[in-house]
């Protein structure tokens, strides 16, 4: 049944309640009949049933998805309870919990063996995982499913399904734990604007971002099937980012938000426009020891004339993982190597920032301890007898080499806010006036640092 035929059959339901109500109206009406004769149970009998969260759920996607799914032909068989979220075991599974991995990372779990036919193995069953890749080649499947190819920068590949989410047959229906997650994932990928899938693979290579959980599935030459068979299946969210460009106004700080990709330059003296496109994670440069390029990642690039330290943040609102998120750090080529320059986590806004010398690639990793808590360089620069120095230029270097400067206050206070734990910094203080001996200091970061001042020598 097509989504307009179950549209059309909900609406005739709804009609025929609504008919009966009517006439049973005018029936009292014509005969006389008096409502207090009624017993409770005919009074129930007139109610237009409520209609349930996940028929709601289905016309609200019925409504909203531009291109519907085609009518299955039939459904899976093999472990198709853990496919569509109705096992034995699907209360092992937090949908509530989205931890961000890589195909290479998934085709490494060991295959079990005997696969279990109604239940799962943890813990690549029982996690929704997000992956960040390429989808290159779809087909719709005998079973109604459709069998996506999605590949890594490196060519490792894996099979990642979205079944059908409706009736006649019911591949998967509303008491599956997945049947929103499907149901809005299939009319995502209808209405991407990728040729409707058919029995016949297709081409797509188009960057992709998808949220599922994994299972094992039985080894039958799967095009695309990772070594140990392990799937995301079913696919509960889908996104195909594309390539964002916004113009780029003169000014201080000036803020460009190109998707999930928010630039703040320092300066800019001419104006142009600033693009953020998409790339394969482990494009973005070579490995770095104690990091896994989960994602997203991106090239950054403008055409504005633009001056000093610009500001990165990577929204990632789809990685709830709380442990997780707390790893997560920002990656910058410099040169052909990736460099750490992840300068804060905003928890509640799911935001990662970091601080980039130029524009180039960036990517979001995944550490293998919790990011380190960045904290504040402030202090205080006064003349010899004790008063305030205001407008002095303040200049801190840190590890990475990153400059970040500021001005001291009318009363002589400066800070440097979100300055990386565990790195040594070099904080000069310049003035058009005054000298200073020594007027520049090193000190390594463990904790806030709230008095470094400094004294002028002299005028």
């Amino acid at each position: 049944m097509t989504v307009q035929e179950r549209i059309l059959e909900i609406a005739r339901f709804r009609v025929t309640w609504v008919l009966v109500v009517i006439a049973a109206c005018l029936g009292f009406a014509a005969f006389g009949i008096v409502a207090s004769h009624q017993t409770e149970e005919e009074d129930e009998a007139f109610v237009v049933p409520v209609r349930s969260r996940a028929e709601a759920k289905f016309m609200a996607s019925a409504f909203t998805c531009s291109a519907p799914s085609p009518t299955p032909q039939s459904c899976g068989v093999e472990r198709w309870s853990v496919k569509t979220g109705t096992d034995s075991s699907i209360g092992s599974v937090n949908l509530g919990s989205t931890t961000p991995t890589t195909i290479a990372q998934l085709r490494a779990y060991p295959s079990p063996s005997p696969i279990p036919a109604n239940s799962r193995v943890a813990p690549a069953e029982t996690t929704q995982w997000v992956i960040n890749g390429t989808l290159v080649q779809y087909k719709l499947e005998s079973d109604s499913d459709y069998h996506l190819v999605t590949q890594d920068g490196s060519g490792n590949t894996m099979v990642t399904e979205i079944p059908y989410p409706g009736a006649s047959p019911a591949c998967v229906t509303s008491s599956s734990a997945f049947f929103a997650g499907i149901w809005g994932a299939r009319c995502k990928f209808d209405g991407s604007g990728l040729a409707r899938a058919t029995t016949s693979f297709q081409t797509a290579n188009v960057p992709v971002r998808i949220v599922g959980v994994g299972m094992f599935d039985f080894a039958h030459g799967q095009t695309g099937a990772a070594p140990n068979q392990l799937e995301i299946h079913a696919i509960l969210d889908i996104t195909f980012p594309k390539s964002i460009t916004n113009s780029t106004a003169t000014g201080t700080n000036v803020n460009v938000v190109d998707g999930d990709a928010s630039i703040t330059f320092a300066a800019v003296a001419a104006s142009g426009n600033t693009t953020a496109a998409p790339i394969d994670p482990s494009t973005s440069g070579p490995g770095l020891t104690g990091f896994t390029l989960v994602g997203p990642a991106y090239t950054l690039s403008t055409t504005s004339v633009q001056t000093g330290v610009t500001k990165v943040c990577i929204n990632v609102p789809y990685i709830t993982d709380a442990t997780a998120f707390s790893r997560l750090n920002l990656l910058h080529n410099e040169g052909g190597v990736l460099v750490n320059r992840t300068s804060a986590l905003d928890t509640a806004g799911k935001n990662i920032c970091g601080s980039i010398p130029t524009l180039g690639n960036v990517v979001v990793a995944l550490g293998s301890q919790p990011t380190a808590a960045n904290v504040t360089v402030a202090g205080r620069v006064t003349t010899a007898s004790g008063a305030g120095l205001r407008n002095a230029v303040m200049t801190l270097v840190d590890s990475h080499g990153v400059t970040h400067m500021t001005l001291t206050t009318a009363f002589g206070y400066y800070s440097f806010d979100n300055i990386e734990t565990g790195q040594s910094v070099a904080v000069t203080v310049t003035s058009r006036k005054y000298v200073f001996a020594p007027n520049s200091r090193v000190i390594t970061l463990n904790d806030a640092v709230t008095d470094l001042d400094f004294v002028s020598s002299g005028p």
